[in-house]
């Protein structure tokens, strides 16, 4: 059998590339990493919400499965004229009626409440919203509902801004302002001092929030949720606290590195 002359020389190259580049690969290597320090800033701004939408979830006193409409019949039409006292206490409140909407059927969150089924959700907006008119607009539905024998089985809020991006910006500020300092920390333990930021990463981060059976809960409407007047839910939202002024806040998280030099080395206390 013949022999390609040139395997030989082949195998030979490739061996000897094999044991000239792990050298060079390590010095890439080490050329693509960034010496410093690397901190992680927080930061949040808030303002007074400039808007509020409130959900209600209406559940009747007689406690059973949700019935079928009836045939030849207008899809949601009994149980607005169910919740329609209701519609009128907000009405009388103050609320404008025109942006008052009631959800039915399979527009209705499929969680039942310890009430019972929802029934139907009234959805209605608070300008300029403070903790008063909230909890009067509450009030004045929770009234109505009585009238109609009916029960408010759950509350959401979710407060929105006019100027989400103002908000955004100060929260970054303060979460920059924050890994700055915690990286002098890091240098003062280390022995080093800190130099110019060589990278910044924005990092995706959200408020606390809890997992609840029932409300009320709350939605902010700036940064990290978009606001989604179709999202609101009893489950996965902050509490809502009625005692407290409605305020909008933004959250920034920010990690940051900076070049260092040779410092002083910090004396263990004790």
């Amino acid at each position: 059998m013949l022999r390609n002359p040139f395997r030989r020389v082949a195998v030979a190259l490739i061996l000897g590339i094999v044991l000239l580049f792990p050298p060079l690969a390590s010095a890439q290597m080490a050329d693509d990493v960034t010496p410093g320090i690397t901190a992680t800033g927080y930061g949040q701004a808030s303002a007074p919400a400039d808007s509020a939408t409130i959900q209600l979830s209406i559940a009747s006193e007689s406690f059973g499965p949700p019935q079928p409409m009836p045939s030849g019949g207008t899809p949601g039409a009994a149980e607005r004229n169910t919740v329609a006292p209701i519609v009128k206490a907000l009405v009388d409140a103050g609320i404008p009626e025109d942006t008052i909407n009631v959800l039915t059927g399979p527009y209705v969150t499929a969680v039942p409440s310890m009430y019972g089924p929802t029934m139907a959700m009234i959805r209605f907006e608070v300008p300029n919203p403070t903790a008063n008119t909230i909890s009067s607009a509450v009030d004045a539905a929770i009234i109505g509902a009585a009238d109609a024998r009916l029960i408010i089985g759950a509350l959401s809020v979710q407060l929105e801004s006019a100027d989400c991006a103002a908000l955004e910006h100060d929260a970054r500020a303060a979460a920059i302002a924050d890994a700055r300092e915690q990286a002098e920390v890091l240098a003062e333990l280390t022995g080093l001092t800190t130099g110019a930021v060589v990278a910044v990463r924005d990092v995706p981060t959200g408020p606390e929030s809890g997992y609840m059976f029932a409300g009320p809960t709350f939605l902010s409407g700036c940064s990290p949720f978009e606001s989604d007047a179709l999202n609101l839910d009893v489950y996965g939202g902050a509490s809502y606290d009625p005692t407290q002024e409605p305020m909008v806040t933004a959250y920034a998280q920010v990690e940051m590195t900076f070049s260092t030099a040779a410092g002083p080395v910090a004396t263990p206390a004790g």
